[in-house]
């Protein structure tokens, strides 16, 4: 992914993955990457995205936060949650370029509309926890990897070993086995 225009649009309408008629739907996404160019700008370096247009309703980015510093960021609308340990227990995460990083994202949502619980785990641990997030209703744009969710900016720059959406909320033993396997299968050891 260079950056400038390369993404991969996975034919996945956002719908299916999150419709707008449950009640409650929980979903945790998955990344396995390394980022070229930390950019100063929000909204940059997309990794996952699920939309309605150009529009994020859950996604993972990786940039560098209002004080320059490298954070993994988990995003519902315009609203970031960089991993600066904010939350009970979760701790602080900076990173740094051509570092392989794992970033989960689980949500639970209690409605359509409305997110009970958001975490971002980097490398394994809780970066950050929020509660009671409200995230539009989504649209049929499909699930983008690499860009925004219509495909016309915030590409992602650098390399994306492994990916995956599961329709639940893991739980604690289920990420750490995914993280373990991953960090095996892209040679790099666990760091907690």
């Amino acid at each position: 992914f260079d950056g400038s225009n390369d993404y991969i649009d996975s034919g996945l309408p956002s719908s299916t993955i999150l419709d707008n008629t449950s009640s409650a739907k929980n979903i945790t996404l998955s990344a396995m990457f390394d980022v070229d160019t930390l950019a100063d700008t929000e909204a940059t370096n997309r990794l996952w995205v699920i939309a309605d247009g150009g529009s994020t309703r859950l996604g993972i980015d990786c940039n560098a936060d209002d004080g320059g510093t490298g954070r993994v960021v988990m995003r519902i609308g315009s609203t970031e949650y960089y991993s600066d340990g904010t939350g009970t227990g979760a701790s602080a995460f900076v990173a740094t370029t051509g570092t392989k990083i794992h970033a989960v994202v689980t949500a639970t949502y209690n409605s359509a509309t409305n997110i009970s619980e958001m975490k971002l785990y980097v490398d394994g641990v809780l970066t950050h926890l929020a509660t009671n997030q409200t995230s539009n209703t989504r649209g049929t744009t499909t699930v983008k990897l690499g860009s925004n969710g219509d495909g016309s900016t915030h590409f992602f720059d650098g390399k994306i070993y492994d990916v995956g959406i599961i329709e639940a909320t893991v739980s604690d033993e289920y990420r750490k086995r995914l993280e373990d396997h991953l960090l095996c299968k892209h040679g790099q050891e666990r760091l907690v």
